[in-house]
């Protein structure tokens, strides 16, 4: 993928569809080891990775919404090399609040 490309949309998201799919139907008729081997492969799959990526950056109405480290908008190459770094930690840390001044009044919200 060149680093001036958008992530894969519809294609990629298509392909990345079918394992959560057999994930629900393993999970309904009571097969835990596969169930467990494709939860697994889920969250560890490349696609699923570039697919997460593309849905907080691009997709996402609070696309243009900065974060807690001040960056607005990302380029396709920064984009990129953000999706090898998603891991999954084993809990979860807690979310970060900022008080944000409200325009016009001395009063902040979170």
């Amino acid at each position: 993928m060149e680093a001036g490309q958008d992530l894969p949309g519809p294609k990629a998201e298509r392909a990345g569809c079918k394992r959560p799919q057999r994930l629900s139907r393993a999970s309904r008729r009571g097969d835990g080891k596969t169930a467990r081997t494709l939860q697994r492969r889920v969250l560890q799959a490349w696609d699923a990775r570039l697919l997460a990526t593309r849905r907080v950056t691009q997709d996402n109405r609070g696309k243009n919404t900065a974060g807690v480290d001040g960056v607005q908008a990302l380029t396709p190459s920064q984009r990129l090399q953000l999706s090898p770094q998603l891991t999954l930690a084993l809990k979860a840390t807690p979310v970060r609040r900022v008080w944000i001044a409200t325009p016009g009044t001395a009063a902040q919200r979170p």
